[in-house]
Formats: C-alpha cells, sequence, structure tokens
C-alpha cells in the first residue's frame, strides 16, 4: 500500500512531499517513509502504520532514513504509533532514522522511547585501502 502527498500529478514548488509504503506479512510489517514529514504530512504516516498494525505483525519496522524533514508533528506521529503498537502487543523498530529525525528525537528527549536500529556501513575488504588503490 502506497500514501503519498501531495497527489503525484501534482508538482506545485514549496510543498512538502511525502510517500509512505506499507508491506510486509504477518510476522513483520514495514513502514517506509520517504520526503517531509510536518503538519501536512504527518497523517500519512498515521495512516501507514495504522496500516501496518491492522494485521497485527509481531514487529512493526519505520523505516525514516529518507526523511528529509522532520518536526513535531511527527514526532506526535511517532508517540502515536509507539502507543498503539505496545497496546497491540507489536514490537515497534526505528531503523535508521535520518538526522533530522535523530535531532528531534534527541531535542525531545524521547529517545528512550523507542528502539532504534542502525545497520552499520559495509566495511571495507581486507588489503584494500580506503580511498585510494594500492600498486
Amino acid at each position: 500500500m502506497i500514501f503519498q502527498y501531495p497527489d503525484p500529478s501534482h508538482t506545485d514548488a514549496g510543498v512538502p512531499q511525502l510517500r509512505v509504503e506499507v508491506d510486509g506479512n504477518r510476522r513483520i510489517m514495514t513502514v517506509r517513509a520517504c520526503g517531509e514529514i510536518d503538519l501536512a504530512t504527518a497523517d500519512l504516516l498515521d495512516a501507514g502504520v495504522a496500516y501496518g498494525l491492522r494485521s497485527r505483525p509481531a514487529r512493526l519496522v519505520v523505516q525514516m532514513a529518507q526523511v528529509t524533514f522532520f518536526s513535531a508533528a511527527g514526532l506526535r506521529a511517532l508517540m502515536i504509533a509507539h502507543n498503539v503498537a505496545a497496546e497491540s502487543e507489536v514490537d515497534l523498530v526505528l531503523d535508521k532514522p535520518s538526522t533530522s529525525v535523530r535531532t528531534v528525537l534527541e531535542l525531545s528527549r524521547t529517545c528512550g522511547i523507542f528502539r532504534v536500529e542502525q545497520r552499520p556501513a559495509p566495511a571495507a575488504r581486507p588489503g584494500i585501502a580506503q580511498g585510494r588503490s594500492e600498486r
């Protein structure tokens, strides 16, 4: 399921854009957010999370690496998601939150509420120098 704002046929400059994709199975549902989460778009995150929770998965992963702007409205949406997931006994995980998301979580002192997963960048192969070739 895909939730998008504004409608793809709308290309007004200055209008925040957000795309939320939801897919998965009974075990793990994934909600991918890409774009700006603010007062105009936070409802899409709410809708995506609600859709993901509908099947009562064991785990709901909210991928936020491609969130370019994150406001208090986005934080509110995440807090609601956290509470609903807890009531439904679903493990909610924030996957790779962007700098924008992390900043708001840190400033609001809500980091400890969420379980955050960061996948490390792949390590360089042994014997290969970083940024230059060996001869």
